[in-house]
């Protein structure tokens, strides 16, 4: 895999983590509640969690459901360029509902004093993509002809 599938790539992914920033921000607001009620343990944490969750998956369901089905009218909209960006958007599209909750499962762990837990969740989510990509780009790079080794 060259240049040009990691910048499509990359394209998708920056479309996709740019649609979670609403649901980022209204996670944050609800950060500083989440950490009293952690104070009394992760129990209480969890169960205001699960208050807001409900808001958390509906923003990023819309979201994913946007990305999956809008991302055909991402060159029109951002120009021809992202046009080989489409394909890979769209199968990424299930990213915002993914972030939503990892975001909010992290504030869950930190509320509670279990940063270590949540640092060693966040290095291997870290390593994941990369190594996901070292596997998967070479074998289903846009534009690539499948061989019969794919099969």
């Amino acid at each position: 895999a060259g240049a040009s599938a990691a910048g499509i790539y990359n394209a998708a992914f920056r479309i996709g983590d740019a649609v979670t920033m609403p649901i980022r921000a209204l996670e944050a607001s609800f950060s500083t509640r989440i950490f009293k009620h952690g104070h009394h343990g992760i129990e209480r944490s969890f169960q205001f969690a699960l208050k807001i969750m409900p808001l958390t998956l509906g923003y990023t369901l819309v979201a994913a459901l946007a990305l999956r089905f809008g991302a055909d009218f991402l060159p029109w909209v951002l120009g021809d360029k992202f046009r080989a960006a489409v394909p890979v958007t769209a199968t990424l599209a299930f990213l915002p509902i993914f972030s939503g909750l990892t975001s909010l499962g992290g504030d869950i762990l930190t509320s509670a004093g279990r940063q270590r837990t949540r640092a060693l969740i966040m290095v291997c989510m870290s390593l994941s993509p990369v190594l996901l990509s070292c596997l998967l780009v070479p074998r289903f790079e846009p534009g690539r002809k499948p061989n019969n080794e794919d099969a």
